[in-house]
């Protein structure tokens, strides 16, 4: 419920970023419809977990409508530094809107050179300012203060060595392991090609209209910071998207898209002539219902998967019931929150970085990873010190 809510709200930050970038209403109303029944085509998976995605595509889009309003006050550009800064609390790799705040500040169109570095800097500090606690916590929790657990291992060679004990390397070591054939797959194949893949799915079938809009825009220097941002955005993802592909991971730039088709979606309307309003209003039917035909499809197969699993959820629930009352020390589970939530002494970040752990109760829980036997698997565990390891029938 909490992020149906979020999702629905983004539409308002969305709305106001469409009238500072001057759209038609006819544009805005496309941009805003379209953003409504695609949201579950990005995040399908929000039926099984909470991804922090819809909130930090909140922050990130108010980041953006503050730095398209800095140009007449400062505290704009503090607004902005403020929403990166809890961004970068909701995910650790907010730390990129830094950048892209930063980008947008320097292409802004009409700004004196002064304003531009005032308001850079501002936005610097006040985005420091408000991620500190999290940045302190983690240097002082794990060492560095940009330490993403398993997540910082950007050049490994698969999912499976993220969990296990293969050791991190630096983009400089990759480059000398690696021949150009092993980099132009990483970064091409399944970098920007996959990721281009995924960005047009989750835009279906607005992506037509976004690379008419795109076409156009481009040379409007309103418009160069907003397509600054999405590039940035794209570009750190590229040499971690072959890991842990998901569609969800383009959501925080759908809505900047889309914007993008709305403008293409708008001009190709505007074509019609007065006198054929009938037609105009069929082509906007079709587009609209095509999209809602879509999602339908998508909406009806997650139910049904929902519909198999109630009988896992219930089964869950009863062995946590169970679990957090019989065991005792380290427990490698997937999802150990329903035996944590149990406890009252529940901690986060004591045994890892995501791991709960319940102090007085003795009770922890470590994310097991993924691998391809139990024999690679061991080591890990064993490293980890893990007492219990739950299976399903999947596993």
């Amino acid at each position: 419920a909490v992020n149906c809510i979020v999702s629905a709200a983004i539409v308002f930050p969305l709305a106001a970023l469409a009238k500072k970038l001057e759209l038609s209403r006819m544009a805005t109303i496309a941009t805003l419809v379209a953003f409504s029944v695609s949201f579950p085509l990005i995040v399908p998976e929000n039926n099984f977990f909470i991804p922090p995605d819809p909130l930090f595509a909140l922050l990130f889009l108010c980041g953006m409508n503050a730095l398209y309003n800095f140009r007449a006050r400062a505290s704009m550009a503090i607004a902005a530094g403020v929403f990166g800064g809890l961004a970068y609390s909701v995910r650790p790799n907010g730390i990129i809107l830094l950048l892209i705040f930063v980008a947008v500040s320097a292409l802004m169109p009409n700004m004196r050179r002064a304003q531009t570095i005032r308001n850079i800097a501002l936005i610097i500090i006040a985005f420091f300012v408000v991620a500190s606690p999290m940045l302190y916590a983690r240097k002082a929790q794990f060492g560095s203060a940009f330490n993403y657990g398993e997540n910082s291992k950007y050049f490994v060679e698969n999912y499976t060595d993220v969990w296990g004990a293969a050791p991190n390397i630096s983009f400089g070591k990759y480059l000398e392991t690696h021949t150009a054939g092993d980099i132009f797959n990483r970064f091409i194949t399944t970098g920007i090609l996959l990721i281009g893949l995924y960005f047009a799915y989750s835009l279906l079938p607005s992506i037509f209209f976004f690379l008419y809009g795109g076409g156009t825009v481009w040379r409007w220097g309103i418009w160069r910071p907003i397509m600054a941002a999405m590039a940035i955005w794209i570009a750190s993802l590229v040499p971690v998207f072959h890991l842990c592909y998901l569609p969800r991971h383009l959501f925080p730039i759908v809505p900047l898209a889309l914007l993008i088709a709305g403008v293409g979606f708008g001009k190709i309307v505007s074509r019609f002539p007065a006198s054929k309003k009938t037609l105009m209003g069929s082509f906007a039917i079709a587009h609209f219902g095509v999209m809602l035909v879509s999602i339908s499809v998508v909406v009806f197969a997650s139910r049904m998967l929902v519909k198999d699993t109630v009988n896992v959820v219930r089964d869950t629930q009863e062995w946590s019931v169970w679990a957090a009352t019989h065991l005792k020390g380290t427990i490698a589970a997937g999802n150990g929150m329903d035996i944590m939530m149990l406890l009252p002494d529940t901690r986060i970040g004591g045994v890892g970085m995501l791991d709960l752990y319940a102090p007085q109760s003795g009770i922890a829980i470590t994310y097991p990873g993924k691998f391809n036997s139990l024999g690679d698997a061991m080591p890990v565990l064993k490293a980890r010190n893990v007492s219990y390891v739950v299976l399903d029938d999947r596993s």
